[in-house]
């Protein structure tokens, strides 16, 4: 007998199967059967049952699909639960089939199909047919247009097998041909022949092994096919259908919005065509028990809005309460800003009603994984917290290895991008299987892009082979031995330049992603022939253990790449496909498999519950909300294949996407307890522009306006869209009078010192620090400080620059820049044969470009800066430790690049102010230590000009002056500033009248800048020192005159000849 139990509430529906399970079979030992149609309804029943009688066991929750073949194998014997007609199966058989020459079937197709179908275009003629990537995607469309007509058209196919066409257009006579040749290549029957079958025989009077009774808990849609199987199931034993349904009154005939009346009709023309296709089919039971909570509902919008529903009746408009908060739309800027106003939401529910649990929650969403990194960052991290779990994740989205798998087996589609294969270190678990930790990832960037490292496996000076060529080189060669048979001269060995700064500190590291670039090479290279799926399955799992290094943290989703590449496998003997496929296509299955396989876990463990909208999420929790409902996101506009003969010839009960998802946000309002919170972006983030909802938002703000009013008489869905500013910290969330109150302590400080401030951040150059005892200072402490006195103080104050990660190149360069000019020349400084080597370590180093247009820049920067290079040459290279005691401070460094003619200095560029302030100190250092044999004369040479310095009378006084300038920056910010101070400097100097008006003059130009060249003012440690106000007062002038006026004393410059 079949039973039909219903109520238009969810826990009224779970009381009255408590009733019916509390009549026990007549083998108490036999398992009760409940069907559901989520998982997460299962969970709810087992605990509303164990409160009902104590415990909850021997009762199963199957899924539909898992009972049908459960009920299949009881009555029609073994069976393979997915044949070589499973969704699977069916796309392997057609991909192999799809690749027939033209003159099979693939030929056929590409005369009768059209040719939006097969493609052609960018890919190659159609003669070539279909790249293997679209191959495969073509194959799953047809396999899937095959499996509904396995479900709703099984009449189609047993006509199709019998040779007979049915009219159906011009897409039926290839779609017959081809389900016929699989129809004749199987092991085993399919899934339509299975259900005809199981009918036949349950209406077959001979006994069968039936449990007493059954469940079918919940559902809200059947296939017609399933419904026949459930007719006939319950000729024998007893079916009991437990339907939530919105109304008590008959509402098959309400179809059209324009003829509704009523608020409840409205939204069962708009919401309701699924559900009321389903109760029709159910309108002829057996036996209907009905029990709708008609009692009148208190004075709430939500309340009110159910009952309209569940009674059809039509009424006057009533008067919106002041203080009715049961139903909110939120209109919010970006995703981000629609989950950190739930969370303000949430906790004002929670702190009105102290009996309100984060367990009474729930949140829904159409596509939870898009949201679920926001989620994790509102409600992950900040005050006050709120336990949560994020239910239904993709296994993508559950975890970056699978998707770093993925990147994994896409690599012979890639050039081998510098930027793209360094992103796959960023796996610990990949990681950790080549030795390296993610402290050693920054080092690994820098060490990649010096080694010039731009993209492809091997052949050239930028591909992978040659940088890491250059990095071992570097660890394993002392920097100033580097020999080469043809150029011994040259920092060359076997045509490449060592990279700089590497020893055997780092063996480890560079080791490490050596072995990496080399596994990637043979997995490459494993990839690259076609094999059966066996063998795919085999090869893929052994690569698994060389790719990763397990944890604990890794284990769930190296486990559940493991069970995939098992089903691949089996997936070989079920389809019959034992010919060889590509990896493309082994790609594209793993891609679907892996996002398939959601994550289990999540729902309904004590917090906040956050999950997919999807079917039988209607659980009567007490807060209900839904992100996401922005318009064209839900309902999602599928539109079905262009060859889908059930779109073209539709039937009653067929599945439609947007009708069911219309539905599903029917039951999401029925399921409210209390509060029904509905979010969507309604404002544009740049320009404010206002976005319209999702058409289920809009449908329930008419439904709003038609039955409610407020105080004015106007229509009062106005009244419950609130919206949200741009961001959660402006000072009108947090007001008296807030739309809605704001929680989060951080945004409140932030929020308080709005409108406080000049606009201005504050200023660091009045800061001041204790007085310290120096002692040491180090060369190249005092050095730093000259070049750059607002950097040194900032960092002494403990204020750095963020400065992010620069991108790795993925492009060899075209032309010599100038960093990679600099580079160039600083290696080539001590070379003979200039025209010629520059291009050798223009290519060793990769920093010419390749061929020809490397041989040019060459050629144009040995010519361009030769004279620079002739007197780079003759610099001296001994070294002398300095040991000074000035003004009770002890100097200590080292001077480099000394001879008997005196210290050169070189600098691959322009010479700047700092360079020469640098030069300037060194060559007091070198006056004062006089060492023996050496001339007291500097140089700095440039690549375009140089600077020299004359031998001060009293060194040591002018060092003390600097000395002391570097002890007092200890305690407050100088206004040292390079090329302002030395543009004072160089007015005063002049011979033309103005005095200091003049080089204050000059300092301000030189502050401020020109179109052609930056101001000093903004310089980076500048800016963020002075904040744009010039510090030019009697200090930075006496700084000015004191320090930089004998440097240009003794200074001498001009062009290199």
């Amino acid at each position: 007998m079949l039973h039909l139990y219903q109520s238009n509430r969810l826990d009224t529906l779970a009381s009255l199967l408590q009733g019916v399970l509390s009549v026990p079979p007549a083998n108490v030992y036999a398992r009760e059967t409940i069907i559901v149609q989520a998982r997460g309804m299962g969970r709810w029943l087992s605990l509303k049952i164990a409160e009902q009688f104590g415990v909850c066991a021997n009762v199963d929750f199957p899924l539909p699909a898992g009972f049908l073949w459960q009920l299949i194998e009881t009555v029609l014997g073994p069976q393979p639960r997915s044949g070589p007609f499973g969704s699977d199966a069916l796309s392997w058989r057609l991909h192999v089939m799809l690749a027939e020459p033209p003159t099979g079937l693939a030929g056929y197709l590409s005369v009768h199909s059209p040719k939006s179908l097969v493609g052609g275009g960018a890919e190659g003629p159609q003669h070539e047919y279909l790249s293997e990537r679209r191959r495969w995607r073509l194959a799953t469309r047809i396999a899937d247009v095959f499996d509904q007509y396995l479900v709703y058209r099984p009449d189609w196919l047993q006509s199709w097998e019998a040779g007979h066409a049915l009219g159906l257009g011009q897409d039926e006579a290839w779609q017959m041909a081809l389900w016929r040749k699989l129809a004749l290549d199987r092991s085993s029957a399919h899934r339509a022949d299975l259900m005809q079958s199981l009918i036949d025989r349950l209406h077959d009077p001979a006994p069968l092994d039936l449990p007493e009774r059954i469940v079918l808990f919940g559902s809200s849609s059947l296939p017609p096919l399933l419904l026949q199987i459930l007719q006939a199931l319950a000729e024998r034993i007893d079916v009991a259908l437990f339907a939530l349904n919105p109304s008590n009154a008959p509402w098959g005939d309400i179809t059209s919005r324009a003829d509704a009346q009523g608020v409840g009709e409205r939204l069962l023309a708009a919401w309701g065509a699924q559900g009321r296709v389903f109760f029709d089919e159910l309108a002829a039971v057996d036996a209907l028990t009905n029990l709708f909570d008609e009692t009148p509902p208190p004075a709430s919008l939500l309340k009110q809005l159910q009952y309209d529903v569940l009674t059809l009746q039509a009424r006057p408009a009533l008067l919106l309460g002041s203080d009715d908060q049961s139903l909110a739309v939120h209109a919010c800027h970006s995703p981000l800003r629609q989950v950190e106003t739930l969370k303000d939401a949430l906790l004002a529910r929670l702190q009105a009603d102290h009996s309100l649990q984060p367990a009474d929650i729930v949140v829904l969403c159409p596509d939870i994984d898009s949201y679920s990194p926001y989620i994790d960052a509102v409600f992950g991290q900040g005050e006050p917290s709120l336990p949560y779990a994020v239910a239904d994740k993709g296994g993508l989205a559950a975890s970056p290895l699978l998707e770093g798998w993925l990147e994994l087996l896409r690599l012979p589609d890639t050039d081998w991008e510098a930027d793209r294969l360094a992103a796959l270190l960023e796996m610990p678990a990949l990681a950790a299987s080549f030795g390296l930790e993610a402290e050693d990832l920054p080092l690994l960037h820098d060490w990649i892009a010096a080694a010039g490292i731009r993209r492809g496996r091997q052949g050239d000076a930028f591909s992978w082979q040659a940088g890491i060529g250059r990095l071992l080189l570097g660890v394993a060669m002392p920097s100033d031995v580097a020999p080469d048979g043809a150029v011994p001269q040259l920092p060359l060995f076997a045509g490449l330049v060592p990279v700089a700064d590497l020893d055997l500190r780092f063996a480890t590291q560079v080791a490490g992603l050596s072995r990496f670039v080399r596994t990637l090479s043979r997995w490459q290279d494993a990839l690259s022939r076609p094999r059966s799926l066996v063998e795919w399955s085999q090869l893929l799992a052994g690569w698994l253990g060389r790719w990763f290094v397990e944890s604990e943290a890794d284990l769930p989703a190296l486990d559940t790449l493991r069970a995939a590449l098992v089903e691949l496998g089996e997936l070989a003997q079920r389809s019959g496909v034992d010919v060889p496929v590509g990896r493309v296509a082994v790609l594209e299955w793993l891609n679907t498999a892996l996002q398939a396989g959601s994550s289990a876990g999540g729902f309904l463990t004590g917090g906040v519950t956050f999950a997919q909208l999807m079917p039988m999420r209607n659980l009567p929790f007490r807060v209900v909300a839904v992100l996401g409902l922005d318009d064209g996101r839900f309902p999602r506009d599928s539109q079905p294949d262009g060859f889908d003969l059930i779109a073209r010839h539709p039937r009653r009960g067929d599945r439609a996407r947007a009708l069911d998802e219309r539905w599903l946000f029917l039951e999401t309002v029925l399921a409210a307890g209390e509060s029904l919170l509905l979010f969507y972006t309604g404002r544009d983030v740049r320009s404010d522009v206002a976005l319209p909802p999702s058409t289920v938002i809009a449908d329930l703000l008419d439904a709003i306006d038609s039955g409610w009013c407020d105080a004015t008489g106007q229509p009062a869905a106005r009244r419950v869209v609130y919206t949200h500013t741009l961001q959660p910290f402006s000072p009108q969330q947090f007001a008296v009078d807030a739309v809605l109150p704001a929680f989060d302590p951080r945004w409140a400080s932030v929020a308080r010192l709005a409108g406080q401030g000049s606009g201005q951040p504050p200023n660091l150059a009045s800061a001041s620090l204790p007085a310290e005892r120096i002692e040491d200072v180090a060369l190249a402490d005092l050095l730093a400080f000259a070049c750059d006195a607002s950097g040194w103080f900032l960092r002494r104050i403990g204020v750095r620059f963020a400065r992010g990660e620069a991108a790795l190149a993925s492009r060899e360069p075209f032309a010599l820049d100038g960093p990679a000019q600099r580079a160039l020349l600083q290696l080539a400084g001590d070379d003979a044969d200039v025209v010629v080597n520059l291009a050798l370590l223009g290519h060793g180093a990769a920093l010419l470009p390749e061929g020809l247009a490397g041989e040019i820049w060459a050629e144009r920067a040995a010519q361009q800066f030769g004279p620079a290079l002739a007197l780079w040459r003759q610099f001296g290279e001994q070294e002398y430790p300095v040991e000074l005691k000035i003004e009770g401070l002890r100097l200590h460094g080292l001077l480099r690049g000394l001879d008997s003619t005196g210290l050169g200095l070189r600098h691959a560029g322009k010479l700047r102010e700092a360079d020469r302030i640098g030069a300037w100190l060194q060559h007091l250092v070198l006056c004062i230590c006089q060492p023996a044999g050496i001339a007291l004369q500097s140089r700095l040479i440039g690549l375009v000009e140089r600077a020299d310095y004359a031998t001060p009378i009293d060194a040591q006084g002018l060092l003390a002056d600097w000395l002391a300038a570097y002890r007092m920056t200890y305690q407050r910010p100088l206004p040292l500033l390079p090329r302002s101070g030395f543009a004072y400097a160089e007015g005063l100097n002049a011979k033309r009248d103005g005095g200091p008006e003049r080089a204050m003059s000059n300092a301000r130009k030189a502050w401020e800048g020109s179109p052609q060249q930056t101001g000093e003012g903004d310089f980076d440690s500048v800016r963020a020192l002075w904040r744009g106000q010039a510090p030019f007062d009697d200090d930075f002038a006496a700084i000015a005159e004191q320090l930089l006026s004998p440097l240009l004393a003794h200074e001498t410059r001009g062009k290199l000849a």
